[in-house]
């Protein structure tokens, strides 16, 4: 979901690296995830004007982007 890669791109990129159906598709819905989630809750709540749940679901985007980045770094501390 970043604007300035296009798609075209990504799947070429895809295409070249021979990633597995099953893994490209895992990759495309957890990239996906986090912006549809604040496109649906995020948005609705500004336009409805309930500020509550738009800084509640960017809590939880950031929640999830920090518990990610600890996972990363716990694996390649296993893994060096």
């Amino acid at each position: 979901m970043i604007p300035i890669l296009p798609s075209v791109i990504v799947n070429y990129t895809a295409v070249k690296l021979k990633i597995p159906l099953k893994s490209l598709l895992l990759a495309i819905t957890l990239g996906v995830l986090p912006t549809s989630f604040l496109y649906a809750f995020g948005g609705d709540a500004l336009l409805k004007g309930n500020t509550k749940i738009a800084i509640l679901s960017i809590v939880c985007i950031a929640l999830l982007v920090i518990l990610l980045r600890f996972i990363q770094k716990r694996q390649a501390r296993i893994h060096a």
